[in-house]
């Protein structure tokens, strides 16, 4: 049986998996999770809960956690903070889950982790790369994606490979972005790159054209937009409309969702940081995308391997210590080092020093890996021609 779901503003969504024979009488291990599937990070959130959606079914398929089935509730965190931090209190007061899975962004998990904290509950972030959400001395909070100063990197690697001197970057308002930008700006230097225009833009934003009108007035040789889907497709959208040549254009997350290409020819060409590909040679990885695609009737995206890698490191912690013990499961993961579809796995204490970036780029209608080297599927192809020059 599939698993069956619904987006409900106020009602808690169980998620209802076949039970396997030795845990059929089993009291069930609730994981509980909130996940913007309404709001700006949608579409990333829906790839979320699919791949947590995935992990859960296959675990009960395979007998449960500790000889008892997995449950999952979640809840439509909106992609907002606030609605995340209730949702967070009334999962661990009101529905008594065992265990917590972070929801999407930086900016919620940020929020949420503090309530996780104060109620002495592991919670794993397989969608934060802020890494200041770890350094808050936080003992039950745990990064389960790559950092944000390496989201750039392949992107920087290319500039500075093709002698690119001059960089811009847009970047959201929020925790997220606001990182990546951070750091990008620290690195620049020892890339060969002098930032020329580093501004941010209010969350929600639609129209970039008072930004992209003074970056068009500089004359860098590459754009940067830190930002979420929406946003990113608007940005080049943009470009394109106003006329925003660069030798290079890079998202640091939209362009690595499916639905950038949405943007059609003028998509093409666009890199895009990512931490996933399904052609990646991680254990399991081939497993996991056959398996996704046959529930879910399409390809995963990097979403989805972060979370579905997140249920794996949480059952990794749960057999490893034979119990729900809070204090003693992030004793485990503190220590763990694990190989996931996502990745190898591990912390410094709790900041993530696994898991590294890769870049892709839009090339004929499809997303292809250009570096690190040895994961390529493309070569990147630079300078992307100016937008009239393209069809």
């Amino acid at each position: 049986m599939g698993t069956r779901w619904m987006i409900l503003p106020a009602i808690a969504v169980v998620a209802a998996f076949p039970k396997a024979p030795a845990a059929a009488e089993a009291r069930p291990i609730v994981i509980g999770a909130s996940m913007s599937l309404s709001g700006p990070y949608a579409a990333g959130g829906r790839y979320s809960l699919e791949g947590t959606q995935l992990w859960a079914d296959e675990v009960n398929k395979a007998g449960g956690l500790l000889g008892r089935p997995v449950r999952l509730v979640y809840y439509d965190d909106k992609s907002d903070a606030n609605t995340g931090v209730q949702l967070y209190e009334k999962l661990i007061t009101a529905d008594k889950v065992d265990l917590l899975i972070g929801p999407y962004s930086s900016a919620v998990t940020s929020a949420v982790s503090t309530v996780a904290e104060k109620h002495h509950m592991v919670m794993l972030g397989p969608e934060a790369a802020d890494v200041k959400i770890y350094q808050r001395g936080y003992k039950y909070n745990f990064q389960a994606q790559t950092q944000a100063g390496r989201y750039m990197q392949g992107a920087l690697t290319l500039a500075k490979a093709h002698g690119y001197k001059k960089l811009a970057m847009l970047s959201e308002d929020t925790a997220f972005p606001k990182a990546v930008s951070s750091e990008v700006a620290k690195m620049a230097a020892q890339y060969g790159l002098d930032v020329v225009f580093n501004e941010t833009y209010p969350k929600g934003s639609s129209d970039f054209s008072a930004l992209l009108t003074k970056v068009k007035q500089i004359g860098p040789d590459v754009v940067f937009a830190n930002s979420y889907l929406p946003d990113s497709q608007g940005i080049i959208r943009q470009c394109r409309e106003l006329g925003v040549d660069a030798k290079m254009f890079a998202v640091a997350v939209g362009a690595a969702e499916p639905e950038f290409g949405n943007l059609g020819s003028t998509a093409e060409y666009i890199f895009g940081a990512t931490q996933w590909g399904a052609s990646m040679p991680w254990p399991g990885n081939a497993a996991f995308v056959k398996a996704y695609r046959q529930k879910f009737n399409r390809a995963p995206d990097y979403h989805s391997a972060a979370n579905y890698a997140a249920g794996q490191v949480l059952e990794a912690a749960v057999k490893q210590v034979g119990s729900l013990d809070q204090d003693k499961l992030a004793a485990a993961i503190s220590k763990l080092e694990l190989d996931t579809v996502y990745g190898h796995f591990q912390v410094d204490r709790t900041i993530q020093v696994g898991y590294d970036s890769a870049l892709l780029q839009w090339q004929n209608g499809k997303q292809a890996l250009v570096w690190p080297d040895k994961m390529a599927e493309a070569k990147p192809v630079l300078p992307a021609p100016p937008w009239s020059k393209r069809q």
